[in-house]
């Protein structure tokens, strides 16, 4: 939720569609869900009023994701997201809506009925017509198509889905972006980007993940 607040500010900076006194009404609603007593001081005794506490703040978190997920879809309306069908066309629109830049992988959606189009083989088209790397995962609802998205503060990208039987699939697999090693006493001691064989890990260093003791003397 708050997330989806901090959005809002960043579409909408000058609250020319949402207004002031909605904003303040989210913001209360934010501020009352995470106040300190979210629940009964003694939330081990069953109780009439701490059963009440807890499903009257659970309430105000609930209007707030409500509040605040309606006004990010007003904002997005204008910028092209649609109504949702059956039939969406495989075009994507993807916004950077922070006051810098961001260079991290984008999701392409394609849902589970659309699953012909993607194991028929698909290529991305990028914004300046290019095609683009890509690599396909599995989502709630189908299937997200992962492209590396660099795009500057408060700018889009477009990209298209097209049909390429070069890149088939009958039965789909994901790829890898990344190669991990492992050692029981060490944790993961290699992180390396297979495009690029850049190791991400320095192998001086302790494994990731790998537990760290410290021993403080004369203590217990």
């Amino acid at each position: 939720m708050s997330h989806t607040r901090r959005l809002i500010s960043c579409l909408d900076p000058h609250k020319a569609v949402i207004s002031q006194p909605e904003i303040d009404a989210m913001d209360r609603k934010l501020l009352l869900y995470s106040e300190h007593t979210f629940g009964y001081s003694k939330t081990k005794w069953p109780s009439l009023l701490g059963e009440e506490v807890f499903a009257r703040k659970s309430k105000v978190a609930v209007d707030a994701d409500e509040m605040t997920g309606l006004a990010v879809n007003r904002l997005l309306k204008p910028r092209g997201q649609g109504s949702f069908t059956a039939d969406q066309p495989f075009e994507y629109t993807v916004l950077n809506p922070y006051s810098f830049s961001k260079h991290e992988l984008a999701p392409l959606p394609v849902n589970f009925w659309e699953a012909p189009f993607l194991k028929g083989g698909v290529s991305v088209i990028g914004p300046g017509g290019e095609q683009v790397p890509f690599q396909v995962d599995q989502s709630a609802r189908g299937w997200n198509v992962f492209v590396p998205a660099q795009i500057k503060p408060r700018e889009t990208a477009r990209y298209r889905l097209i049909s390429d039987r070069t890149h088939e699939q009958s039965d789909w697999t994901p790829g890898n972006f990344y190669e991990l090693a492992w050692t029981p006493e060490r944790g993961i001691t290699s992180f390396k980007d297979q495009e690029t064989g850049h190791q991400l890990l320095n192998p001086e260093r302790g494994g990731l993940g790998c537990p760290v003791y410290q021993i403080f003397p004369d203590a217990d």
